[in-house]
């Protein structure tokens, strides 16, 4: 079992996620299979951590803080509790669940997603994407990943934000996609389209 989605926290579980350039294309750079820059020692990146489930949150900040290029900088346990550490550890990126003992989340990330610093955000939670994905990205989230991932997923959505892309499940960009293609567009310009967020 994923040591992250292992914690006794109750919701629904699924997907596999894909990331979908907005066209800001900040890096040319190649990377490793979980979005590493290769051969290259850059400065880390500062991720907050905001998580209630504590054994989530060792786990999360373990992954972490073992990788070469990043490092948590800071730790939360409810919505409350998070502004005051961002204001102390100034993370280039916000890992946070979506439910809290004190509330959900989505009103937490529009302030911050309007805040001066604007720091990235990902939703790491275990509630349907179907029913929370695309709420949480008109709230301000750059990415949406279930706990039931794989621990290298994480990684890679962690990267893939920090490089100024929006991360989400292959089956929800397909659903994103079909949304605004229209009824009688060919099957070749739905592959096309496809193709760009793949």
């Amino acid at each position: 079992m994923n040591p992250i989605e292992g914690a006794g926290a109750t919701a629904s579980k699924s997907v596999k996620p894909v990331a979908v350039p907005p066209g800001l294309g900040k890096s040319e750079k190649k990377h490793d299979v979980v979005g590493r820059p290769q051969n290259e020692a850059a400065a880390k990146a500062g991720v907050l951590v905001v998580e209630d489930n504590a054994f989530v949150r060792e786990e999360v900040i373990r992954m972490i803080d073992g990788q070469p290029d990043l490092k948590c900088c800071g730790e939360a346990h409810s919505i409350a509790s998070t502004p005051a550490m961002l204001a102390k550890c100034k993370p280039d990126l916000i890992l946070m669940d979506l439910r809290f003992k004190d509330g959900e989340a989505f009103g937490l990330i529009s302030t911050l997603a309007l805040g001066q610093s604007k720091p990235a955000i990902i939703v790491l939670t275990q509630q349907d994407e179907v029913l929370y994905a695309e709420r949480a990205l008109q709230a301000g989230a750059r990415g949406y990943l279930m706990k039931a991932e794989a621990a290298e997923e994480l990684l890679v959505a962690i990267r893939t934000v920090l490089r100024g892309r929006v991360y989400l499940s292959a089956a929800m960009s397909a659903r994103l996609v079909q949304r605004v293609l229209k009824p009688g567009l060919r099957e070749t310009e739905r592959e096309k389209w496809n193709g760009k967020i793949s």
